[in-house]
């Protein structure tokens, strides 16, 4: 099941999914952090390159290459993980020319499943009716495509 919540705050349009996993937050914790392997699962993602690695060997600084509307080109995020609540979340670097900040977060629902939810802000230069359409459909296909990949892993 998805559930969606698009609000407008003063900034820019905020996105939340919602959707169950067919594996343990510790794993999709773990597969959605390993941030450098998001071309494999994420369409429109062209490449991942890290920049810069916590001392754990985790991506901080990941520059990415995407080929889908509306997050076309290059553009930098920086990322921190929560291990122990199993959440990850982003933010654009302050020299990008679109601000994004994000957050997907695994809660245990039982031994064998887990409740993804995925949180998404974006600023372009769109009318905010059609960011906020472009952001629902492209939070709802990260979702999607996870799910997927989580099954096939």
């Amino acid at each position: 099941m998805v559930v969606a919540l698009l609000r407008s705050p003063d900034l820019c349009p905020l996105v939340d999914l919602s959707r169950s996993l067919p594996v343990r937050a510790a794993v999709a914790f773990e597969a959605f952090a390993d941030v450098v392997h998001t071309p494999r699962w994420f369409r429109g993602m062209v490449e991942a390159k890290v920049v810069f690695r916590d001392p754990s060997g985790r991506a901080t600084r990941v520059q990415f290459s995407s080929d889908a509307p509306p997050t076309l080109g290059e553009y930098t995020l920086d990322y921190r993980y929560n291990v122990n609540d199993f959440a990850v979340t982003w933010t654009s670097d302050a020299a990008s020319a679109m601000f994004m900040r994000g957050e997907a977060r695994f809660v245990p629902i039982s031994a064998t499943t887990s409740l993804m939810t995925y949180r998404l802000e974006k600023a372009l230069a769109l009318p905010l009716g059609a960011l906020e359409r472009s952001m629902q459909e492209e939070a709802a296909d990260v979702v999607e495509q996870f799910c997927a990949h989580m099954t096939r892993v």
